[in-house]
């Protein structure tokens, strides 16, 4: 099963770092905490997947403030 990241996703320059595979997991992970979180197998781990992705997320932002993830200078 293939799961749609969002458009936000798309230009995490972390994000794209990650193969297919650890995309999908990424995402559903954040599908998993956001819609369920109802301690099935894999609870933490999953939990644990989104929360990194968030943490990530942030860090990016802090890192490149004003700028899209994903554009390049103009030299």
């Amino acid at each position: 099963m293939e799961f749609q990241e969002t458009p936000e996703e798309k230009l995490r320059e972390w994000f794209k770092r990650l193969d297919k595979r650890q995309q999908n997991e990424v995402v559903f992970a954040r599908i998993y905490k956001d819609e369920f979180g109802h301690g099935t197998d894999g609870h933490n781990r999953l939990t644990l997947i989104a929360t990194m992705a968030e943490m990530l997320d942030e860090l990016e932002d802090t890192l490149t403030p004003g700028e899209e993830a994903g554009e390049e200078e103009a030299e």
